[in-house]
């Protein structure tokens, strides 16, 4: 009996020692799972900008990022495309010049030397072992204006670019799988007549002294387009509004002083600026009208509660699916203005073009005309009717 109970309990302390030895082996094999699950887990994503020089997307082999509420750019790669001069000294400096402009970059001491001789320390961000520098600080050295960040994305322009504020561009992408609901959807927008080709004509910023001129072109070319008119301008040249109204052409809103600060202070003071301008719409012909357009574009600055706002006063918000680019700079030149809108309208049935009173835009504008008709559209002003067409596909 003593034997078999001694048996008994060899055997239990065996199955006890088997059962420690899976247990422990299990629990080690497991952590060695969680250890390598871990290694696997991806690293946060940086917070990627795109750059857009002259409206133009900068395309770099590493990304920008925005680190601190700043933007980095690798240095060697946005200096060549703000065409300045990149020399590297070993494997450590850097130096970049530019019209008399110059900037020596230490990685290895986070300083930059400028052609006055002082060294200055800087952030230096190494990303697989390309130098990332800030923007703003490469850019206004060599004399570019930058704007702010909006939306991940920033804007630098040459002197040469006569502007206020950046419209914000959407970046292209090489598949269809990309593209968001930012994308204008031109067809469900406006379909007044489906099937047709229709192209609307609209003039921001004026009136102005231009606009006599470009009054008689359409005259002449039998057509009807849409002015987003300033109340500003229109109390400097209000018979020009009048006349506009008197002609037939489509009557908007563009602000009243067409200030930035003003006009995207708050809800309420962009519907102030858009009264404000009717009423001198209203003093000049007698109308008003509930038809408007931002100053820089809808988008990102009129969000929801701008549009709600602006919608219960029973405003219609209109953007563009084509842009004339009559703006973007001082020396613009009538070909540009036609080539660019002559290369938007194609594959388009629907295409609001925007413009602006401009001489260049002046000169252009015959050839204009007659190439969208030639091409089977047919010219109309927009009207307070027609299913707005903007960057948020806002339909009220």
């Amino acid at each position: 009996m003593i034997n078999i109970n001694k048996k008994l309990s060899i055997i239990l302390v065996s199955l006890i020692l088997i059962v420690i030895v899976i247990a422990g082996k299990n629990s080690f094999t497991s952590g060695e799972k969680i250890e390598e699950k871990d290694k696997e887990l991806p690293k946060p994503k940086q917070n990627i900008v795109s750059v857009f020089l002259n409206d133009k997307l900068l395309e770099f082999s590493n990304d920008s990022i925005i680190e601190n509420d700043k933007a980095y750019v690798p240095v060697e790669e946005f200096a060549k495309a703000i065409d300045a001069d990149v020399k590297l000294k070993g494997s450590k400096k850097i130096t970049i010049n530019k019209d008399k402009k110059s900037i020596e970059i230490n990685r290895k001491e986070n300083t930059v030397i400028t052609e006055d001789g002082k060294p200055e320390s800087i952030n230096i961000i190494e990303q697989d072992k390309v130098a990332m520098l800030p923007l703003n600080f490469l850019a206004e050295h060599f004399g570019f204006k930058v704007y702010p960040i909006v939306d991940k994305q920033i804007n630098v322009y040459d002197e040469a670019h006569d502007i206020d504020e950046p419209r914000l561009k959407e970046k292209q992408t090489e598949t269809d799988e990309n593209i968001t609901d930012d994308k204008l959807d031109v067809e469900t927008a406006i379909d007044p007549d489906a099937g047709k080709k229709i192209a609307y004509l609209t003039f921001d910023d004026g009136p102005n002294l231009n606009t006599p001129q470009i009054l008689d072109v359409l005259k002449e070319k039998n057509v009807k387009a849409t002015f987003f008119m300033l109340g500003s301008s229109i109390v400097a040249h209000g018979d020009i509004a009048k006349r506009i109204s008197e002609e037939d052409h489509g009557l908007g809103v563009h602000s009243m002083t067409h200030d930035f600060k003003s006009v995207y202070a708050s809800p309420e003071s962009f519907v102030d600026e858009m009264n404000a301008a009717n009423d001198e719409l209203y003093k000049a012909t007698g109308k008003k009208t509930t038809v408007l357009r931002a100053p820089y574009g809808s988008k990102p600055y009129m969000k929801q509660e701008f549009r709600d706002l602006a919608t219960s006063w029973g405003y219609r918000i209109w953007d563009w699916n084509v842009d004339s680019s009559d703006s973007i700079k001082k020396n613009t030149t009538p070909d540009e203005v036609y080539n660019e809108v002559a290369n938007q309208i194609v594959n388009k049935d629907k295409a609001v073009i925007l413009f602006h009173d401009k001489e260049h835009t002046l000169n252009a504008l015959p050839r204009i005309i007659d190439h969208l008709i030639a091409s089977g559209f047919e010219i109309r002003k927009l009207d307070k009717d027609l299913t707005p067409l903007n960057f948020w596909n806002d339909e009220r």
